[in-house]
């Protein structure tokens, strides 16, 4: 399971985390939206945050970490 947060309303998406992580992940949105914009897409340079589990963590490294070195 692979759960792209791309803007504050996204965190909904994963509301049943801890708090401190939830307040992390709005913390680090925020900053990607000051410094990127707000209506950045997939498409577009500037990130988002991904919530993964183990086998969401494979399927990351099979396609968007491909190649890259740790």
């Amino acid at each position: 399971m692979i759960i792209s947060i791309w803007k504050k309303q996204d965190l909904q998406l994963i509301k049943e985390l801890p708090t401190e992580v939830l307040s992390a992940i709005e913390t680090t949105i925020e900053i990607l939206d000051e410094d990127y914009g707000t209506e950045r897409t997939t498409e577009d340079l500037g990130g988002y945050v991904a919530v993964v589990d183990k086998a969401g963590i494979k399927q990351l490294k099979q396609k968007q970490l491909n190649g890259i070195i740790p």
